[in-house]
């Protein structure tokens, strides 16, 4: 009965871009020196390499860290509080850790009641999601959030809502 209830749900529901913004505008929880991750809830200790690298990597694009050495240093002591994407509605693949000015799709499920947020794709190659700390992977993310999620918030606001599905 509950597998047809989300089958149906699945089928009727119009997942509607609404915005592209901030995760610290918009995502529920989400508070300044925090980095949301893929997965469960888990301790820096046994946090896996290429997750590691990602955490380390939005720590110097958030610029609570000049380096990925001081950025480890930030997380080993706990000066950032880690937390599952889900936890706030967030999905998140891969790798992939997002900060508060992490650039977010904001999805309204208008018929279900529901909003969730999922990171702009930070594309192929030397990438944070991809488990990797590189000059070039910090330039991504901050490329994304500085130049890419403007533009794609701007065509969001002057077409209002899209339908995903269409």
């Amino acid at each position: 009965m509950a597998n047809a209830e989300v089958v149906r749900r699945l089928d009727e529901s119009v997942p509607l871009l609404v915005e592209v913004a901030p995760s610290r505008n918009v995502v529920p929880g989400m508070s300044d020196r925090m980095l949301l991750h893929c997965g469960p809830a888990i301790e820096w200790t046994d946090v896996s390499d290429p997750l590691r690298r990602s955490m380390r990597a939005a720590a110097v694009s958030e610029g609570w860290a000049q380096t990925v050495e001081e950025a480890d240093r930030m997380l080993a002591d706990g000066t950032v509080t880690l937390q599952p994407g889900y936890l706030h509605d967030t999905v998140l693949p891969m790798a992939t850790t997002i900060g508060p000015s992490a650039p977010v799709f904001v999805v309204d499920n208008r018929d279900g009641g529901t909003r969730a947020f999922a990171p702009i794709n930070q594309g192929p190659g030397e990438t944070a999601w991809f488990g990797c700390e590189t000059p070039s992977a910090i330039a991504r993310l901050d490329f994304l959030r500085d130049v890419a999620a403007p533009l794609l918030g701007q065509i969001v606001e002057s077409s209002g809502p899209i339908d995903l599905f269409r």
